[in-house]
């Protein structure tokens, strides 16, 4: 039972820094899509590139959004209370 425990709080461990260090760098991503979208809306910069980038921004970061649910739902999920 030791031995099932320690691999659980191992998993739970690196699924909290997996978790971390996504929360980070979505931070990092939504800052600069919110710069992005300052510079459309200034019009400083125009065109087909900063509109991908814009797009692909919203793209990551709302993949980001679910990679972070399904840890948090893997860290809710215990299974040593089923045993």
């Amino acid at each position: 039972m030791s031995k099932v425990k320690q691999m659980y709080e191992d998993k739970k461990t690196e699924l909290e820094e997996t978790t971390s260090n996504l929360e980070d760098e979505r931070r990092k991503l939504e800052g600069s899509y919110m710069i992005l979208n300052a510079v459309k809306k200034s019009k400083i910069v125009q065109g087909s590139n900063l509109d991908s980038a814009i797009y692909y921004l919203d793209k990551v970061i709302k993949e980001c959004d679910i990679a972070i649910d399904i840890n948090y739902a893997e860290l809710d999920d215990n299974p040593l209370t089923t045993i």
